[in-house]
């Protein structure tokens, strides 16, 4: 506790013992500096009043500073929150879906609905009924809830088929509305969904004249082996990090769930299998790292940060 109070604290700017006492913590590490350096306490005496009216002072001009802090880290905080913020609003008499915790944990959150929005009561609270009573909800644990047959661009869903569903069935049948720009990913032409790229699935535009797309046909044929999803290796490039010490790098791996024990094991035999990696006995080692991708599969990624800080740029 002693190590803890002689610490500053980031946001305040002050000991937590000076705030509390109005001095500062004479504690081991205190007591061993004067030791060091031969330096002796004060032995100024001063009377009860006076110490009194010193200490309130102190405290006054401290408040004071901590006051000044707290703004400036409050300050930096929101502007560090509202990065990624947007104002959103919701229609009176419109269907929403709630966060709220589920049956088998008040710890465990999903979305629940639909209800109906009664009015707005602020900026950024709705007044929501659910069921036989109304409750004010945050904007923040509330999402529009679209039906099929909606005209609106890019959501899907089902219908609400039955009153007696459970909440968990109206949330995987409803569409949620999407805060976030994503990319759509796009079929071409003879692309197989599916199945694995080659020549066969390149497409030439019928705007080429015959004689055109037959200079082409052969041009993608001599080299069709480029033409696929597969990675491809280069032999006559070798490429070498220079390093500012000759110490290793050797990074200690994250804890892993026992769920992505598996999807690991097998992301890393299909990089092995396709030529990807090899395997090593180098000193180095950094971290493995699983990534969720849009179209919700995998992508192994690898954290070469404290590598990075010892690379010759």
């Amino acid at each position: 506790m002693f190590a803890y109070r002689e610490v500053r604290q980031e946001s305040v700017g002050f000991l937590p013992f000076q705030l509390l006492y109005g001095r500062t913590v004479r504690g081991p590490m205190a007591i061993l500096r004067e030791l060091w350096t031969k330096e002796q306490p004060s032995d100024e005496v001063c009377t009860t009043y006076q110490y009194v009216l010193d200490l309130r002072n102190c405290l006054e001009d401290t408040c004071q500073l901590v006051k000044e802090s707290l703004s400036k880290s409050s300050d930096k905080a929101k502007k560090h929150f509202d990065r990624k913020t947007r104002m959103r609003e919701l229609l009176a008499g419109g269907s929403v879906l709630i966060m709220r915790p589920t049956d088998s944990s008040k710890l465990l959150m999903q979305w629940k609905g639909p209800y109906q929005v009664v009015e707005r009561v602020g900026m950024t609270d709705y007044r929501i009924r659910i069921g036989k009573t109304e409750k004010v909800c945050h904007i923040n644990m509330l999402k529009k809830y679209f039906e099929l047959g909606d005209s609106n661009k890019g959501v899907s869903g089902a219908s609400k088929n039955t009153e007696k569903s459970s909440d968990l069935e109206n949330v995987a049948a409803a569409a949620i509305e999407d805060e976030t720009d994503e990319d759509v990913e796009l079929m071409l032409p003879g692309l197989s969904p599916g199945g694995s790229e080659t020549v066969k699935d390149v497409h030439i535009s019928n705007d080429l004249s015959d004689e055109q797309q037959q200079q082409l046909w052969q041009l993608v044929n001599e080299f069709q082996d480029i033409f696929s999803d597969r990675p491809g290796e280069i032999k006559e490039v070798e490429h070498r990090v220079r390093l500012t010490g000759d110490n290793p790098i050797r990074s200690k791996p994250y804890p892993v769930p026992h769920a992505m024990k598996e999807v690991i094991k097998e992301e890393v035999k299909e990089m092995e299998r396709l030529g990807v990696i090899e395997r090593s006995n180098s000193p180095y080692a950094s971290l493995l790292l699983i990534v969720k991708k849009k179209d919700g599969s995998n992508r192994p990624v690898v954290d070469f940060r404290w590598l990075n800080k010892v690379t010759c740029v």
